[in-house]
């Protein structure tokens, strides 16, 4: 038990690290400018290939990396239930098949006493 406490712990914070490795750009990046009188965070590359370069890194830290892995997630789960569902589906057959002798068993008790009792 206090292994998985343990390991929950290091993949908290290892989730907790890679977010802000993640977000530390911003911190570079973006500068407070006042718009209309408003502070609001912009940012500013002087050329089209660096806005570009980011946009690109954006996309795919937003969106691909996050859909490859919970699609990952998803194929283990899925794979997991499906191996499982074959091992239960196997042994509900031979307990079907057990039960089936079992009533199979009572009806004969059950003509049994009958005749006893005819």
């Amino acid at each position: 038990m206090a292994v998985d406490r343990r390991r929950a712990r290091r993949l908290v914070a290892g989730a907790w690290v890679l977010s802000a490795i993640f977000a530390s750009p911003s911190l570079v990046f973006f500068m407070e400018t006042s718009v209309d009188g408003v502070m609001q965070c912009w940012i500013d590359f002087p050329k089209l290939w660096q806005w570009k370069l980011y946009m690109t890194l954006v996309a795919l830290t937003v969106f691909l990396f996050p859909t490859v892995i919970i699609a990952a997630c998803y194929a283990v789960i899925v794979y997991t239930i499906w191996s499982k569902g074959k091992v239960m589906t196997v042994t509900s057959k031979a307990l079907g098949a057990r039960s089936k002798l079992m009533e199979g068993e009572k009806g004969r008790a059950v003509e049994n006493s009958r005749e006893k009792n005819a």
